[in-house]
């Protein structure tokens, strides 16, 4: 009932300030919090109480970061299931299938202002926690990408959200950071970097990878490349508020690269069939040009790692010669 709703979010809430301290993680772990979390999740108070979804996901954010606490998610497959239904709850409750209202994003009475904010708010910690449960977890990253068909739902989450994005400029509202967790405010950028990390963990699976890279959502990781390049060189900086974002826009590609098309199954046909980056590879190779010569150590080396994986078709061969 309401009054055991309102509990609830009184009690998540009390987590969420003992999760800061690591000197609590073994009295949580003993206890099951992330578990119990999770079943909170699934409870059904998912689609009327936005704090309380919001206090869940705020803790299983900073729990999903430590191995011990992880255990607690993980012993339940259907946590994984939980998760990824909040967050197409969350997507649908945010309207971002609905591209015609994107010109308009942000609109409104600020009441309806404050929802959207906390809205990616929390799709950000979903994605954050389900990033760190597929980081090194392959049972966590098939189970994701195949068996709840994750791969393809995220992809197209992943699609929209660029939209939403780009419609907006890449604007913020709110500085970005899981350091800021009390700003609630509407950052598409820090989203994308969350999705972004999400599905170049899971294409760490073979299995996984090879049907992202299939997908036609992933051609928008070449335009936020180019993107972030284009307002480096305006800027005349080291990428400025975007290099977190290049940063792990590379290393999706890397991971992604490392899968054959159509021309290293050998059918001799350019543009990889099967996938859509290779299809891509002279825009996307272009981008990963500049990308070596870029301040942050840590994309050249990424740039140069897709390179390698690149080089092993014919056609892209050619086209770096």
């Amino acid at each position: 009932g309401d009054l055991e709703g309102q509990l609830l979010t009184q009690v998540t809430g009390t987590l969420r300030n003992l999760s800061l301290s690591r000197s609590h993680h073994k009295q949580l772990a003993a206890c099951g919090a992330p578990g119990l979390l999770c079943r909170v999740v699934r409870g059904p108070y998912r689609g009327g109480r936005q704090e309380l979804m919001f206090n869940v996901t705020r803790v299983l954010a900073k729990l999903s970061l430590h191995d011990s606490l992880r255990q607690g998610i993980n012993a339940d497959p259907g946590n994984m299931a939980n998760l990824l239904e909040l967050l197409e709850s969350a997507v649908d409750s945010l309207g971002f299938a609905d591209r015609s209202a994107f010109a308009a994003a942000g609109a409104g009475p600020p009441s309806r202002k404050r929802s959207s904010e906390h809205g990616v708010a929390l799709l950000v910690r979903v994605a954050f926690t389900l990033g760190n449960l597929t980081a090194s977890n392959e049972r966590n990253r098939r189970l994701l990408g195949l068996e709840l068909g994750g791969a393809r739902k995220l992809a197209q989450v992943l699609d929209l959200v660029h939209a939403r994005w780009a419609a907006n400029q890449g604007s913020t509202l709110s500085p970005r950071g899981e350091g800021k967790e009390d700003d609630g405010g509407t950052d598409y950028e820090e989203l994308l970097i969350k999705l972004i990390r999400l599905l170049a963990n899971l294409s760490i699976s073979a299995e996984v990878g090879q049907v992202v890279v299939g997908l036609p959502q992933v051609k928008c990781l070449v335009n936020l490349l180019d993107k972030c390049l284009h307002d480096t060189k305006v800027q005349g900086t080291s990428g400025g508020d975007h290099e977190e974002l290049l940063l792990n826009v590379v290393s999706a590609i890397t991971n992604l690269s490392f899968y054959p098309g159509g021309t290293l199954g050998g059918e001799g046909k350019e543009g990889g069939e099967g996938n859509v980056l290779l299809a891509g590879y002279r825009e996307v190779c272009g981008g990963l040009v500049d990308v070596l010569l870029h301040e942050n150590q840590e994309a050249v080396a990424e740039a140069a790692r897709a390179f390698g994986n690149f080089s092993r078709d014919a056609p892209v061969r050619r086209f770096m010669s």
